[in-house]
């Protein structure tokens, strides 16, 4: 079903928790808009307990904490925290190294760009390194996002003869997620790696943005 733009207004502003439910799984709905005036409608939390994405997004967790119990460094799951305006957080898994603090969420349920970006800035306010990863169908919808965010701030709204890589945007890093695959970890133009050796160029600060999509650099390894 489609709104009109002021009933949709007049919605988000008369609803209360529980106004409106998920089809779903029943739990509380949040009335949204996308930064391309899309309306619709998500889970409050972020997550469907009775989806099959959350069994993803707990085997995700699980494979990103192992690599760096590999990695000899310890992480914590569910860490909360705030920014310096009072603005809350939370990290599906964190950690520090070097002095540095890192975020890794974990993306299983579409939202919207503003919303990734909403997150983004607060981890980044709160000097913390947040990297997303996502599902395939999650990254897709994104992409959609992305690239029409991309062309307007870069391209002046026309598409360049060179393309827009993967339609990423230097602000948001993000990498998918296969899981049961022998470098389950997807991102750039058709690149891949395992989950160690992602997480590797995160710490050595290799996994950088280039023309449109995140990549790897090739660099010694230190560990």
């Amino acid at each position: 079903m489609s709104y009109q733009t002021d009933d949709w207004e007049r919605m988000k502003a008369t609803s209360n928790r529980g106004s409106y439910v998920m089809s779903c799984c029943k739990s509380p709905a949040v009335l949204k808009t996308s930064i391309l005036g899309i309306h619709f409608f998500s889970h409050v939390s972020d997550e469907c307990f009775t989806a099959p994405e959350t069994i993803w997004h707990r085997d995700a967790k699980s494979s990103v904490v192992a690599a760096l119990d590999a990695l000899k460094i310890k992480s914590q799951e569910e860490v909360s925290g705030v920014t310096p305006d009072g603005q809350k957080w939370r990290a599906d898994v964190f950690f520090e190294h070097c002095g540095r603090r890192f975020a890794i969420e974990l993306q299983h349920t579409p939202q919207t760009l503003s919303e990734f970006m909403r997150r983004q800035q607060r981890y980044e306010a709160s000097s913390v390194k947040c990297y997303w990863v996502v599902r395939t169908e999650v990254f897709l919808r994104l992409q959609k996002a992305t690239v029409q965010y991309a062309l307007k701030r870069f391209h002046g709204g026309k598409l360049p003869v060179d393309g827009v890589g993967t339609g990423a945007i230097p602000e948001l890093p993000v990498a998918m997620l296969q899981p049961g695959t022998e470098q389950p970890m997807q991102f750039g133009l058709l690149k891949a790696s395992t989950i160690t050796t992602w997480i590797l160029a995160l710490l050595e600060n290799r996994y950088k943005y280039f023309e449109g999509s995140w990549y790897i650099t090739e660099q010694q390894s230190l560990f």
